[in-house]
Protein backbone atom coordinates (compact mmCIF):
# COMPACT_ATOMS: atom_id res chain seq x y z
CA UNK A 1 0.00 0.00 0.00
CA UNK A 2 3.03 2.14 0.50
CA UNK A 3 2.64 4.97 -1.89
CA UNK A 4 5.10 7.09 -4.27
CA UNK A 5 8.69 7.63 -3.21
CA UNK A 6 10.58 10.01 -4.73
CA UNK A 7 14.03 11.01 -4.17
CA UNK A 8 13.59 14.20 -3.39
CA UNK A 9 15.25 15.61 -0.12
CA UNK A 10 12.83 16.89 2.47
CA UNK A 11 13.81 20.68 2.29
CA UNK A 12 17.52 21.09 0.63
CA UNK A 13 18.30 24.46 1.35
CA UNK A 14 21.32 25.67 3.09
CA UNK A 15 25.32 24.29 3.93
CA UNK A 16 25.63 20.83 6.05
CA UNK A 17 26.97 22.07 9.75
CA UNK A 18 28.68 20.94 12.36
CA UNK A 19 28.82 22.13 16.27
CA UNK A 20 29.29 20.23 19.41
CA UNK A 21 29.85 16.70 17.76
CA UNK A 22 26.25 17.15 16.20
CA UNK A 23 25.70 17.08 12.35
CA UNK A 24 23.05 19.38 11.07
CA UNK A 25 21.90 18.82 7.28
CA UNK A 26 19.02 20.38 5.64
CA UNK A 27 18.44 17.08 3.52
CA UNK A 28 19.04 13.97 6.17
CA UNK A 29 18.11 16.30 9.82
CA UNK A 30 20.04 16.23 12.64
CA UNK A 31 22.60 13.64 13.71
CA UNK A 32 24.77 12.92 16.29
CA UNK A 33 28.48 10.39 15.81
CA UNK A 34 26.46 9.33 12.86
CA UNK A 35 23.05 8.05 14.62
CA UNK A 36 20.17 10.52 13.68
CA UNK A 37 18.18 12.85 16.19
CA UNK A 38 14.62 12.77 15.99
CA UNK A 39 13.18 16.28 16.04
CA UNK A 40 10.05 17.42 14.40
CA UNK A 41 10.44 19.73 11.04
CA UNK A 42 9.44 22.35 13.24
CA UNK A 43 12.34 21.91 15.75
CA UNK A 44 14.34 21.58 12.62
CA UNK A 45 13.50 24.30 10.89
CA UNK A 46 14.13 26.60 13.75
CA UNK A 47 17.59 25.20 14.55
CA UNK A 48 18.20 25.78 11.49
CA UNK A 49 17.58 29.50 11.64
CA UNK A 50 19.77 29.55 14.65
CA UNK A 51 22.89 28.21 13.26
CA UNK A 52 22.86 30.39 10.42
CA UNK A 53 23.32 32.93 13.19
CA UNK A 54 27.17 31.50 14.05
CA UNK A 55 26.18 32.28 17.77
CA UNK A 56 24.52 35.69 17.09
CA UNK A 57 21.39 36.14 18.33
CA UNK A 58 18.36 35.29 17.02
CA UNK A 59 14.94 36.83 17.46
CA UNK A 60 11.93 35.33 19.02
CA UNK A 61 10.17 36.48 15.97
CA UNK A 62 13.00 35.48 13.77
CA UNK A 63 12.72 31.72 15.18
CA UNK A 64 8.81 32.32 14.98
CA UNK A 65 8.97 33.37 11.13
CA UNK A 66 11.65 29.88 10.56
CA UNK A 67 9.94 27.18 12.33
CA UNK A 68 6.30 28.44 12.22
CA UNK A 69 6.68 29.53 8.17
CA UNK A 70 6.00 32.95 8.97
CA UNK A 71 2.86 32.04 11.06
CA UNK A 72 1.84 33.15 14.51
CA UNK A 73 2.63 31.15 17.56
CA UNK A 74 2.21 31.47 21.66
CA UNK A 75 4.63 32.10 24.01
CA UNK A 76 3.71 28.57 25.46
CA UNK A 77 4.39 27.15 22.08
CA UNK A 78 7.50 29.21 21.52
CA UNK A 79 8.83 27.57 24.81
CA UNK A 80 8.30 23.84 24.66
CA UNK A 81 10.11 24.08 21.04
CA UNK A 82 12.92 25.80 22.62
CA UNK A 83 12.66 22.74 25.36
CA UNK A 84 12.29 20.54 22.68
CA UNK A 85 15.98 21.44 20.89
CA UNK A 86 17.40 21.76 24.62
CA UNK A 87 16.67 18.16 25.37
CA UNK A 88 17.62 16.90 21.80
CA UNK A 89 21.08 18.89 22.02
CA UNK A 90 21.85 18.67 25.95
CA UNK A 91 25.08 20.70 27.09
CA UNK A 92 28.47 20.95 26.53
CA UNK A 93 30.72 21.61 29.78
CA UNK A 94 27.20 22.66 31.62
CA UNK A 95 26.44 24.91 29.39
CA UNK A 96 23.35 25.13 27.24
CA UNK A 97 23.69 24.98 23.58
CA UNK A 98 20.84 26.73 22.79
CA UNK A 99 20.56 30.03 25.46
CA UNK A 100 17.85 32.20 26.02
CA UNK A 101 18.63 35.89 25.86
CA UNK A 102 16.30 37.12 28.17
CA UNK A 103 14.12 40.53 26.10
CA UNK A 104 15.84 39.58 23.17
CA UNK A 105 15.66 36.16 21.70
CA UNK A 106 18.34 32.51 21.52
CA UNK A 107 21.24 31.82 20.54
CA UNK A 108 23.72 29.00 20.11
CA UNK A 109 26.59 28.58 22.62
CA UNK A 110 29.11 26.70 20.79
CA UNK A 111 31.30 26.79 17.72
CA UNK A 112 29.44 26.54 14.44
CA UNK A 113 31.01 25.40 11.07
CA UNK A 114 30.33 24.46 7.38
CA UNK A 115 31.91 21.28 6.46
CA UNK A 116 30.87 19.59 2.96
CA UNK A 117 29.37 16.74 2.24
CA UNK A 118 30.91 13.61 0.94
CA UNK A 119 32.09 13.76 -2.43
CA UNK A 120 30.79 9.87 -3.26
CA UNK A 121 27.38 10.39 -1.79
CA UNK A 122 24.29 10.11 -3.67
CA UNK A 123 23.33 13.51 -2.92
CA UNK A 124 26.53 14.92 -3.34
CA UNK A 125 26.67 13.18 -7.06
CA UNK A 126 23.95 15.34 -7.91
CA UNK A 127 25.99 18.27 -7.20
CA UNK A 128 29.81 18.10 -7.61
CA UNK A 129 31.44 19.13 -10.98
CA UNK A 130 27.73 19.57 -12.35
CA UNK A 131 26.96 22.32 -14.97
CA UNK A 132 24.95 24.94 -13.26
CA UNK A 133 22.11 24.67 -15.67
CA UNK A 134 21.81 21.10 -15.31
CA UNK A 135 21.72 21.33 -11.98
CA UNK A 136 19.19 24.24 -11.88
CA UNK A 137 17.15 21.50 -14.44
CA UNK A 138 17.47 18.79 -12.18
CA UNK A 139 16.27 20.35 -9.09
CA UNK A 140 12.95 21.59 -11.26
CA UNK A 141 12.71 18.16 -12.17
CA UNK A 142 12.51 17.27 -8.21
CA UNK A 143 10.05 19.58 -8.19
CA UNK A 144 7.50 17.82 -10.65
CA UNK A 145 8.34 14.28 -9.22
CA UNK A 146 7.28 15.34 -5.78
CA UNK A 147 4.02 16.10 -7.11
CA UNK A 148 3.60 12.98 -8.66
CA UNK A 149 0.69 13.14 -11.42
CA UNK A 150 0.81 11.03 -14.10
CA UNK A 151 1.15 14.53 -15.95
CA UNK A 152 4.01 15.71 -13.86
CA UNK A 153 5.91 12.83 -13.56
CA UNK A 154 6.14 12.47 -17.32
CA UNK A 155 7.47 16.24 -17.20
CA UNK A 156 9.47 15.22 -14.50
CA UNK A 157 10.90 12.28 -17.14
CA UNK A 158 11.63 14.83 -19.98
CA UNK A 159 13.19 17.45 -17.58
CA UNK A 160 15.71 15.03 -15.97
CA UNK A 161 16.44 14.04 -19.76
CA UNK A 162 17.41 17.15 -20.40
CA UNK A 163 19.45 18.14 -17.34
CA UNK A 164 21.31 14.81 -18.72
CA UNK A 165 21.89 16.42 -21.61
CA UNK A 166 22.93 19.37 -20.70
CA UNK A 167 25.26 17.73 -17.55
CA UNK A 168 26.86 15.27 -20.64
CA UNK A 169 27.39 12.39 -18.23
CA UNK A 170 25.05 13.53 -15.46
CA UNK A 171 24.42 9.84 -14.28
CA UNK A 172 22.22 11.57 -11.11
CA UNK A 173 19.87 12.51 -13.66
CA UNK A 174 19.91 9.09 -15.77
CA UNK A 175 18.98 7.35 -12.20
CA UNK A 176 16.41 9.91 -11.23
CA UNK A 177 14.49 9.45 -14.34
CA UNK A 178 14.64 5.11 -13.06
CA UNK A 179 12.85 6.49 -9.82
CA UNK A 180 10.30 8.30 -11.85
CA UNK A 181 9.30 4.94 -14.22
CA UNK A 182 9.23 2.98 -10.56
CA UNK A 183 6.95 5.73 -9.11
CA UNK A 184 5.02 5.23 -12.31
CA UNK A 185 5.07 1.59 -11.95
CA UNK A 186 3.67 2.03 -8.09
CA UNK A 187 0.68 3.96 -9.29
CA UNK A 188 -0.30 2.12 -12.06
CA UNK A 189 0.27 4.93 -14.84
CA UNK A 190 2.10 3.17 -16.66
CA UNK A 191 1.97 -0.70 -16.90
CA UNK A 192 4.34 -2.35 -14.86
CA UNK A 193 6.72 -4.13 -17.01
CA UNK A 194 6.47 -1.20 -19.44
CA UNK A 195 7.74 1.05 -16.54
CA UNK A 196 10.21 -1.59 -15.17
CA UNK A 197 11.95 -1.85 -18.56
CA UNK A 198 12.01 1.72 -18.95
CA UNK A 199 13.77 1.88 -15.55
CA UNK A 200 16.19 -0.11 -16.51
CA UNK A 201 17.24 1.09 -19.24
CA UNK A 202 17.38 4.51 -17.23
CA UNK A 203 19.66 2.54 -14.58
CA UNK A 204 22.05 1.17 -16.97
CA UNK A 205 22.76 4.68 -18.79
CA UNK A 206 23.43 6.10 -15.57
CA UNK A 207 25.78 3.14 -14.13
CA UNK A 208 27.57 3.18 -17.86
CA UNK A 209 28.67 6.95 -16.82
CA UNK A 210 29.70 6.02 -12.99
CA UNK A 211 29.26 2.38 -12.12
CA UNK A 212 29.20 3.00 -8.32
CA UNK A 213 26.10 5.48 -9.03
CA UNK A 214 24.12 3.84 -5.85
CA UNK A 215 20.45 5.26 -6.96
CA UNK A 216 21.15 3.28 -9.92
CA UNK A 217 21.73 0.45 -8.57
CA UNK A 218 19.00 0.72 -5.75
CA UNK A 219 16.24 1.27 -8.75
CA UNK A 220 17.81 -1.53 -10.82
CA UNK A 221 17.74 -3.70 -8.04
CA UNK A 222 13.70 -3.15 -6.97
CA UNK A 223 12.59 -3.65 -10.86
CA UNK A 224 14.50 -6.80 -10.91
CA UNK A 225 13.00 -8.36 -7.96
CA UNK A 226 9.30 -6.98 -7.39
CA UNK A 227 8.61 -6.65 -11.02
CA UNK A 228 10.94 -9.00 -12.97
CA UNK A 229 10.62 -11.59 -10.07
CA UNK A 230 14.64 -12.42 -9.95
CA UNK A 231 14.56 -11.70 -5.80
CA UNK A 232 18.04 -12.79 -5.04
CA UNK A 233 19.73 -10.80 -8.35
CA UNK A 234 17.68 -7.52 -7.19
CA UNK A 235 18.44 -7.74 -3.31
CA UNK A 236 22.59 -8.40 -4.38
CA UNK A 237 21.93 -4.74 -6.39
CA UNK A 238 20.61 -2.89 -3.62
CA UNK A 239 23.17 -4.43 -0.71
CA UNK A 240 25.65 -3.34 -3.31
CA UNK A 241 24.08 0.30 -3.41
CA UNK A 242 23.56 -0.03 0.42
CA UNK A 243 27.29 -0.19 0.54
CA UNK A 244 28.42 2.09 -1.74
CA UNK A 245 26.44 4.73 0.25
CA UNK A 246 24.86 3.48 3.72
CA UNK A 247 23.31 6.49 4.42
CA UNK A 248 20.77 6.51 0.91
CA UNK A 249 17.77 6.12 2.53
CA UNK A 250 15.38 5.56 -0.82
CA UNK A 251 17.99 1.80 -1.54
CA UNK A 252 16.83 0.87 2.38
CA UNK A 253 13.15 1.82 1.36
CA UNK A 254 13.20 -0.53 -1.55
CA UNK A 255 15.08 -2.85 -0.34
CA UNK A 256 12.43 -2.77 2.68
CA UNK A 257 9.50 -3.10 -0.05
CA UNK A 258 11.53 -6.48 -2.07
CA UNK A 259 11.76 -8.22 1.44
CA UNK A 260 8.61 -9.36 1.83
CA UNK A 261 9.33 -11.51 -1.13
CA UNK A 262 11.25 -13.88 0.57
CA UNK A 263 8.71 -14.02 3.89
CA UNK A 264 11.30 -11.92 5.74
CA UNK A 265 8.82 -9.17 7.60
CA UNK A 266 10.85 -8.78 10.48
CA UNK A 267 14.43 -7.55 8.46
CA UNK A 268 12.16 -5.46 5.95
CA UNK A 269 10.53 -3.60 8.87
CA UNK A 270 14.49 -2.92 10.37
CA UNK A 271 15.30 -1.82 7.21
CA UNK A 272 12.19 0.60 6.62
CA UNK A 273 12.96 1.71 9.90
CA UNK A 274 17.09 2.87 9.38
CA UNK A 275 15.22 4.33 6.48
CA UNK A 276 12.89 6.62 8.84
CA UNK A 277 16.51 7.75 10.79
CA UNK A 278 18.16 8.47 7.93
CA UNK A 279 15.45 10.70 6.55
CA UNK A 280 12.90 11.58 9.51
CA UNK A 281 11.17 14.36 7.55
CA UNK A 282 9.88 11.87 4.48
CA UNK A 283 6.34 10.32 5.11
CA UNK A 284 7.23 7.42 2.50
CA UNK A 285 9.32 5.35 5.12
CA UNK A 286 7.01 6.02 8.03
CA UNK A 287 4.02 4.76 5.77
CA UNK A 288 5.96 1.71 4.86
CA UNK A 289 6.69 0.58 8.39
CA UNK A 290 3.03 0.83 9.28
CA UNK A 291 2.19 -1.25 6.08
CA UNK A 292 5.25 -3.86 6.69
CA UNK A 293 3.64 -4.07 10.63
CA UNK A 294 0.17 -4.51 9.52
CA UNK A 295 0.77 -7.51 6.87
CA UNK A 296 2.93 -8.85 9.62
CA UNK A 297 -0.33 -9.50 11.94
CA UNK A 298 0.47 -6.34 14.46
CA UNK A 299 -2.48 -4.09 13.62
CA UNK A 300 -2.58 -2.65 16.77
CA UNK A 301 1.28 -1.91 16.54
CA UNK A 302 0.69 -0.15 12.61
CA UNK A 303 -2.55 1.81 14.08
CA UNK A 304 -0.48 3.34 16.86
CA UNK A 305 2.96 4.46 14.30
CA UNK A 306 0.68 5.78 11.52
CA UNK A 307 -1.34 7.85 13.70
CA UNK A 308 1.59 9.63 15.28
CA UNK A 309 3.29 9.64 12.44
CA UNK A 310 0.51 11.15 10.95
CA UNK A 311 0.28 13.97 13.40
CA UNK A 312 3.78 14.65 13.96
CA UNK A 313 4.22 15.06 9.40
CA UNK A 314 1.03 16.67 9.47
CA UNK A 315 -1.06 14.45 7.84
CA UNK A 316 0.39 13.97 4.51
CA UNK A 317 -1.42 11.57 2.23
CA UNK A 318 0.84 8.84 1.55
CA UNK A 319 0.08 7.94 5.52
CA UNK A 320 -2.87 8.77 5.53
CA UNK A 321 -3.73 6.26 2.82
CA UNK A 322 -2.42 3.41 4.60
CA UNK A 323 -4.09 4.51 7.86
CA UNK A 324 -7.04 4.45 6.00
CA UNK A 325 -6.92 0.55 5.33
CA UNK A 326 -5.53 -0.15 8.63
CA UNK A 327 -8.16 1.39 10.09
CA UNK A 328 -11.25 -0.15 8.52
CA UNK A 329 -9.43 -3.55 8.79
CA UNK A 330 -9.88 -3.10 12.54
CA UNK A 331 -12.95 -2.22 12.71
CA UNK A 332 -12.40 1.55 12.88
CA UNK A 333 -14.81 2.52 9.84
CA UNK A 334 -15.54 5.95 10.18
CA UNK A 335 -12.31 6.91 11.27
CA UNK A 336 -11.13 5.18 8.03
CA UNK A 337 -14.19 6.44 5.50
CA UNK A 338 -13.62 10.27 7.07
CA UNK A 339 -9.83 10.31 6.10
CA UNK A 340 -10.21 8.01 2.63
CA UNK A 341 -12.33 10.97 1.66
CA UNK A 342 -9.83 13.76 2.97
CA UNK A 343 -7.48 11.71 0.90
CA UNK A 344 -9.81 11.65 -2.42
CA UNK A 345 -10.55 15.54 -2.13
CA UNK A 346 -7.32 15.84 -1.73
CA UNK A 347 -5.98 14.08 -4.96
CA UNK A 348 -9.20 14.95 -6.88
CA UNK A 349 -8.90 11.06 -7.84
CA UNK A 350 -5.49 9.48 -7.73
CA UNK A 351 -7.15 5.68 -8.33
CA UNK A 352 -4.44 4.16 -5.81
CA UNK A 353 -5.88 6.23 -2.71
CA UNK A 354 -9.70 5.99 -3.98
CA UNK A 355 -8.90 1.82 -2.95
CA UNK A 356 -8.53 2.99 0.57
CA UNK A 357 -12.21 4.99 0.70
CA UNK A 358 -13.40 1.91 -1.48
CA UNK A 359 -12.16 -0.55 1.06
CA UNK A 360 -13.52 1.37 4.48
CA UNK A 361 -17.00 1.66 2.62
CA UNK A 362 -17.31 -2.12 1.91
CA UNK A 363 -15.99 -2.68 5.31
CA UNK A 364 -18.55 -0.49 7.08
CA UNK A 365 -21.20 -2.22 4.99
CA UNK A 366 -22.37 0.80 2.57
CA UNK A 367 -21.62 -1.44 -0.32
CA UNK A 368 -23.39 0.63 -2.88
CA UNK A 369 -21.05 3.58 -1.91
CA UNK A 370 -18.22 2.25 -2.29
CA UNK A 371 -19.56 0.52 -6.25
CA UNK A 372 -19.73 3.88 -6.88
CA UNK A 373 -16.18 4.46 -5.94
CA UNK A 374 -15.14 1.14 -8.37
CA UNK A 375 -17.21 2.59 -11.66
CA UNK A 376 -14.67 5.79 -11.18
CA UNK A 377 -11.72 3.48 -12.11
CA UNK A 378 -13.63 1.80 -14.67
CA UNK A 379 -14.53 5.42 -16.00
CA UNK A 380 -10.86 6.43 -16.07
CA UNK A 381 -8.83 6.11 -18.97
CA UNK A 382 -5.09 5.25 -18.89
CA UNK A 383 -4.92 4.39 -14.89
CA UNK A 384 -6.47 2.13 -12.17
CA UNK A 385 -5.83 1.27 -8.70
CA UNK A 386 -2.91 -1.43 -8.12
CA UNK A 387 -4.43 -4.80 -8.65
CA UNK A 388 -4.01 -6.64 -5.30
CA UNK A 389 -5.77 -3.91 -3.40
CA UNK A 390 -8.84 -3.97 -6.17
CA UNK A 391 -8.85 -7.48 -4.97
CA UNK A 392 -9.30 -6.52 -1.25
CA UNK A 393 -11.86 -4.45 -2.02
CA UNK A 394 -13.99 -7.09 -4.05
CA UNK A 395 -13.18 -9.54 -1.65
CA UNK A 396 -15.23 -7.19 1.37
CA UNK A 397 -18.06 -6.49 -1.60
CA UNK A 398 -18.56 -10.34 -2.04
CA UNK A 399 -17.37 -10.35 -5.73
CA UNK A 400 -15.22 -13.25 -5.48
CA UNK A 401 -14.76 -13.83 -8.92
CA UNK A 402 -13.85 -9.90 -9.65
CA UNK A 403 -11.33 -10.58 -6.80
CA UNK A 404 -9.75 -13.75 -8.05
CA UNK A 405 -9.68 -12.03 -11.43
CA UNK A 406 -7.64 -9.26 -9.87
CA UNK A 407 -5.42 -11.56 -7.78
CA UNK A 408 -4.85 -13.61 -11.76
CA UNK A 409 -4.15 -10.13 -13.20
CA UNK A 410 -1.66 -9.04 -10.52
CA UNK A 411 0.41 -11.89 -10.75
CA UNK A 412 0.46 -12.24 -14.62
CA UNK A 413 1.32 -8.13 -14.61
CA UNK A 414 3.85 -7.92 -12.10
CA UNK A 415 1.97 -5.43 -10.48
CA UNK A 416 4.03 -4.03 -7.53
CA UNK A 417 1.99 -4.60 -4.60
CA UNK A 418 1.85 -8.62 -5.04
CA UNK A 419 5.00 -8.26 -3.02
CA UNK A 420 3.20 -7.92 -0.13
CA UNK A 421 -0.22 -10.29 -0.87
CA UNK A 422 1.21 -13.19 1.24
CA UNK A 423 0.86 -10.68 4.68
CA UNK A 424 -2.11 -8.81 3.64
CA UNK A 425 -4.42 -10.04 5.86
CA UNK A 426 -7.22 -8.96 3.36
CA UNK A 427 -6.08 -10.90 0.82
CA UNK A 428 -6.22 -14.44 3.47
CA UNK A 429 -9.35 -16.18 1.12
CA UNK A 430 -7.57 -15.77 -2.27
CA UNK A 431 -4.26 -16.62 -0.44
CA UNK A 432 -6.04 -20.03 0.60
CA UNK A 433 -6.72 -21.01 -2.88
CA UNK A 434 -3.34 -19.66 -4.45
CA UNK A 435 -1.83 -22.35 -1.52
CA UNK A 436 -4.22 -24.98 -3.02
CA UNK A 437 -3.55 -24.38 -6.91
CA UNK A 438 0.09 -24.82 -6.12
CA UNK A 439 0.32 -27.90 -4.59
CA UNK A 440 -1.55 -29.20 -8.05
CA UNK A 441 0.68 -27.25 -9.83
CA UNK A 442 3.81 -28.87 -8.46
CA UNK A 443 2.31 -32.41 -9.22
CA UNK A 444 1.36 -32.19 -12.62
CA UNK A 445 4.37 -29.25 -13.89
CA UNK A 446 7.62 -30.45 -15.86
CA UNK A 447 10.85 -30.17 -13.68
CA UNK A 448 12.48 -26.95 -14.13
CA UNK A 449 9.63 -25.57 -15.66
CA UNK A 450 8.78 -22.01 -14.89
CA UNK A 451 5.73 -21.00 -13.53
CA UNK A 452 4.30 -17.57 -13.07
CA UNK A 453 4.92 -16.10 -9.62
CA UNK A 454 2.89 -17.18 -6.43
CA UNK A 455 2.76 -17.87 -2.74
CA UNK A 456 4.44 -20.15 -0.84
CA UNK A 457 2.90 -22.30 1.78
CA UNK A 458 3.34 -21.13 5.11
CA UNK A 459 6.01 -22.61 7.29
CA UNK A 460 5.01 -21.76 11.14
CA UNK A 461 2.51 -18.66 12.69
CA UNK A 462 2.61 -17.65 16.06
CA UNK A 463 -0.79 -17.61 18.32
CA UNK A 464 -3.30 -15.39 17.30
CA UNK A 465 -2.09 -15.65 13.93
CA UNK A 466 0.55 -12.90 13.41
CA UNK A 467 3.60 -13.95 11.24
CA UNK A 468 6.66 -14.76 11.85
CA UNK A 469 9.50 -15.35 9.18
CA UNK A 470 8.90 -17.14 6.63
CA UNK A 471 5.17 -18.04 7.30
CA UNK A 472 2.67 -16.88 4.76
CA UNK A 473 4.93 -15.34 2.60
CA UNK A 474 5.19 -13.84 -0.84
CA UNK A 475 7.51 -15.23 -3.21
CA UNK A 476 8.06 -15.44 -6.60
CA UNK A 477 9.63 -19.09 -6.82
CA UNK A 478 9.47 -20.11 -10.04
CA UNK A 479 11.14 -17.37 -11.84
CA UNK A 480 13.58 -16.81 -8.91
CA UNK A 481 14.85 -20.23 -8.71
CA UNK A 482 14.95 -20.26 -12.67
CA UNK A 483 17.58 -17.44 -12.86
CA UNK A 484 19.87 -19.16 -9.88
CA UNK A 485 19.74 -22.31 -12.52
CA UNK A 486 20.51 -20.35 -15.10
CA UNK A 487 23.49 -18.44 -13.22
CA UNK A 488 21.62 -15.04 -13.70
CA UNK A 489 22.82 -11.99 -11.66
CA UNK A 490 21.60 -9.29 -13.03
CA UNK A 491 18.49 -8.14 -14.82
Amino acid sequence: MPDRLDSAPARGAGPILEFAGFRFDPDRGLSHAGRPIHLSRKELRGLGSLLAKRGAVATREEYTRAAWRGGDASENSIARSIHLLRRALGAVEGTEVVETVHGFGYRVTVEVREVQPNASSTAAKTVNGVNPAAFETFQLAREFLARRTPADLEAAVRLFRHAAELGGDYAAAWAAIADCRINQAMRWYVAPQRAGQLAVEAAERALAIDPGAASALAARGWVCGVIRHSVRPGLSDLERAIALDPQYWLARVYRAWLLPALGEYGEALAEARIACLLNPLHPVPRSLVGWLLFCSGRTGEALETLRSSADELCEPRQILRVLAVVSAWAGECDEAIAIGRRVEAAEQFAPDGTTALAYALARAGDAAAARRVVRQWRDEVGAHPPLTHMAAVYLELGDAQQAAEAWRNAQQQSCPHFVFAGGDPRLAALRTEEFAAAKSRRTTSRAGEAARPRLAEPQGTRSRGTLERGATQTMFVAADQSDQRKGRSQP
